[in-house]
């Protein structure tokens, strides 16, 4: 068994966050590397420090017993240290720091997933209470609950529409619908929602003006595609 923590795309970061936070792994703490930091001596530390790569088993018998289960994830020189509630070496190196009469000398500066957004590349990673739905034996079923949700991030989103809008007029269906299709980014549900929210905004302008609508089909990607997440480097777990 081995531990892995460099992903082969943003995408394969993204996708791995989403499988931590998901489990429990709700605080978080991210930094960029410095260009003259080594890379692989700054990983081993880290995984080492917080105890990253122990095996399955051991870290359910840590958190039974309240200690903090942590991972690591890098895509490139962008890294994210992820944790579950309870004690550890992420809670005392980044947590809230206090002198003897109890004033804060060090504020903390690891973020709860469930209150602060993650944003990295064209993303925004949160997890929240909310109706999440899905396809069961044919029927759409909405459940309210805890769902980790990516989407693309406000300002991605908005040059998008803004850009696509823009052209709505002026380029033929045909054109539009490929650029729509060679945006390129993985089909999380609420980004296919953002997308195709955009496609409906078009077509209302092209038919405005007497042009044919863009087939949604044609412009939004849904099927996820087969990429392996992480780069073949990584190391043995220990005991």
């Amino acid at each position: 068994m081995s531990y892995r923590w460099e992903t082969a795309s943003p995408d394969g970061f993204v996708r791995q966050v989403v499988q931590h936070v998901s489990s429990g792994h709700h605080f978080y703490f991210t930094d960029r590397v410095k260009e003259h930091v080594d890379l692989e001596a700054l990983d081993d530390k880290l995984i080492d420090t917080y105890r990253c790569d122990v095996k399955p088993w051991t870290r359910s018998r840590r958190k039974a017993s309240g200690m903090a289960s942590t991972h690591y994830v890098r895509h490139g020189r962008f890294f994210i240290l992820l944790a579950t509630a309870g004690q550890g070496s992420f809670f005392e190196s980044l947590g809230e720091s206090r002198d003897r009469h109890g004033r804060v000398v060090r504020p903390a500066v690891f973020r709860d997933m469930r209150r602060i957004s993650l944003v990295y590349n064209a993303y925004s990673i949160r997890h929240t209470f909310c109706r999440n739905s899905r396809v069961i034996g044919g029927v759409r079923v909405s459940r309210p609950g805890w769902h980790t949700l990516v989407r693309l991030n406000k300002q991605v989103n908005a040059g998008l529409r803004a850009h696509m809008l823009e052209l709505a007029t002026r380029w033929p269906k045909q054109r539009l619908e490929a650029e729509f299709w060679s945006l390129g980014f993985y089909p999380f549900r609420p980004v296919i929602d953002q997308l195709l929210a955009t496609v409906r905004e078009v077509n209302r302008k092209r038919q405005s003006q007497g042009m044919a609508p863009l087939d949604h089909r044609k412009c939004v990607r849904r099927r996820r595609p087969a990429e392996r997440v992480f780069v073949t480097r990584d190391v043995s777990s220990p005991v």
